[in-house]
């Protein structure tokens, strides 16, 4: 399903016990070099008015959200309110790296109504 038309943000998850194990930043990375945009990784701490900063510098490229499960659901609703309200030129790809069956469980209530775009094992 094509994001830019359902205005609901795609993504793509990868599962991994460890990220810097498994090379699932490396993959994050490459994403965002053949998008040719930038990579931000707002941490889970973030407060709103940073992650709407983070958001406008991730614009074209990747948003990386690790371990969302614990991002605050305000943070998770506010990302994305602010990639709706982006030009779909101008929204990023979303990544989420997850690191168990537990995780996957907790995303799937934190996301929902999300497109999941492709699901990778690392």
């Amino acid at each position: 399903m094509n994001s830019t038309t359902t205005n609901r943000p795609a993504f793509d998850l990868i599962t991994s016990p460890t990220a810097a194990a498994s090379g699932a930043i490396e993959q994050v990375r490459k994403i965002a070099s053949e998008l040719g945009g930038n990579l931000r990784a707002p941490h889970h701490t973030a407060g709103a008015s940073a992650v709407a900063g983070e958001m406008a510098l991730a614009a074209g490229g990747v948003l990386l959200l690790d371990d969302p499960a614990d991002f605050p659901r305000v943070i998770v609703r506010l990302i994305g309110r602010l990639w709706q309200q982006m030009a779909p030129t101008a929204r990023p790809h979303i990544v989420v790296i997850l690191r168990g069956d537990r995780d996957l469980e907790r995303f799937a209530t934190l996301f929902d109504g999300w497109n999941i775009a492709e699901h990778t094992s690392v």
